[in-house]
């Protein structure tokens, strides 16, 4: 058994990543990688067997700024082993080698866990934390037409300009540099849900269920409200739901969420304050 990390560049390594990714999850990383969104901050920590990988830790190197402050952060993800090497503590070796490597560069870790491991990571000194969503009632107003179905093909420079150069949504709870993650999700997650707002020069990323609308990211190069921003979608339903934290976020109504599926685990390494209400960013969640 082999230790390496950090091989999204050799061909082998990478596609057994993948079939792994693909047996324990349904997802894959090729078109995300062949895009060239597969950055230096995304870091598999694997173990290797005869070229075939057999476990898996990621890192996502990224900062998220907190009431203001800056943190450095590692998110970590695809968490996986093959069946037949399970329950030979491998995530835990693997674990171990990331908080050797950054326990010293970053304030803390982050990730999320599903129902079957909840009682996994507080072995590890991870802690669960408590995610709201935030709605308001939209106003009435007749639609504009400004947004437009954003084409990943034809828009993807677009994309790219807005993703790299995007403004924090918000002082109270944000996550930086995490455009490689951001893509993962346009490619994968929202490709029909990209709407470009003309009126805000914004990327809107929503659907409409039922009479309610869910917005799940306002990409913007220059800094305006929220409330600006949701404007456009005032004709398309009754009520807005926010799937990351607005400032301010006392002014909206607030619905804990309580799935036992992706909850959020922390690990501190420096003093982090967290808001009372939050939600992390959807878009950039590993």
């Amino acid at each position: 058994m082999e230790f390496v990390k950090n091989y999204k560049d050799q061909l082998t390594l990478r596609q057994s990543f993948n079939d792994l990714a693909s047996s324990t999850f349904g997802i894959q990383f090729e078109k995300w990688y062949k895009r060239g969104y597969w950055n230096e901050r995304y870091i598999p920590y694997s173990f290797v067997v005869n070229n075939k990988v057999i476990a898996n830790v990621s890192v996502n190197v990224l900062t998220l700024l907190l009431n203001g402050e800056l943190k450095k952060a590692v998110q970590i993800g695809t968490v996986m082993t093959d069946d037949q090497f399970r329950n030979k503590g491998l995530s835990k070796t693997l674990l171990q080698k990331v908080f050797e490597d950054y326990d010293k560069q970053v304030d803390l870790y982050y990730l999320f866990a599903n129902h079957t491991v909840l009682d996994f990571y507080p072995k590890f000194g991870f802690s669960r934390r408590k995610e709201h969503l935030f709605s308001k009632k939209l106003p009435i107003k007749q639609h504009d037409k400004t947004l437009r179905k954003i084409d990943l093909e034809k828009d993807i420079y677009l994309l790219e300009d807005y993703s790299t150069n995007r403004k924090p949504l918000s002082q109270t709870f944000s996550s930086l540099h995490t455009e490689g993650i951001n893509f993962f999700h346009f490619l994968h997650v929202f490709s029909n849900d990209l709407y470009y707002d003309e009126s805000c020069a914004s990327i809107l990323i929503y659907k409409v269920i039922d009479s309610d609308i869910h917005l799940f990211d306002c990409i913007s190069k220059r800094e305006v409200t929220l409330d600006e921003q949701i404007q456009a979608l005032s004709a398309l339903g009754e009520n807005v739901y926010i799937h990351f934290t607005p400032d301010q976020p006392e002014n909206y109504r607030v619905h804990p969420i309580d799935s036992t599926d992706d909850v959020l685990f922390v690990k501190t390494t420096s003093p982090c304050e967290f808001p009372h209400y939050f939600k992390h960013p959807v878009t950039s969640q590993a």
